[in-house]
């Protein structure tokens, strides 16, 4: 365990040039956490710090920095919205943060990775434990 924490700022609209060099690149991950799902996100992907695409930043807004790494939550419909890695904790104060202002804070709850993502063999156990519910 680390007394350090990691501060984001945000959100930010992602440009859709960035989006789609992500999803081509095959850089996005599965979110394996129901509440993004409940809130329309299903993937999310990690931007090096100062990172172009297609000699373009991350962001639609210009004054928004990447200067530490950010975080791209992703929709169905492959748009993005992204929290840059900063000390200041600024939050755009024309951003709707609610919808995963609660998906983020529950991940900030859960003490260890293997709470949150069971391994398989668990996994599977509980299925065999409740797979006679779904008939």
């Amino acid at each position: 365990k680390s007394d350090n924490t990691l501060n984001f700022s945000g959100p930010f609209v992602v440009k859709k040039s960035a989006c789609d060099e992500l999803f081509k690149l095959l850089r996005l991950h599965p979110l394996q956490i129901d509440i993004f799902h409940e809130v329309g996100f299903v993937r999310y992907a990690w931007v090096r710090p100062k990172e172009l695409f297609q000699f373009e930043g991350l962001f639609v807004c210009e004054k928004a920095q990447n200067s530490n790494g950010a975080m791209v939550f992703f929709r169905e419909d492959k748009t993005g919205v992204a929290y840059a890695v900063d000390t200041s904790e600024y939050v755009d104060p024309t951003g709707y943060v609610g919808i995963l202002s609660e998906p983020v804070l529950r991940l900030a709850e859960a003490k260890y990775t293997h709470e949150v993502i069971q391994p398989l063999y668990e996994a599977k156990a509980w299925g065999a434990r409740v797979k006679h519910w779904t008939k």
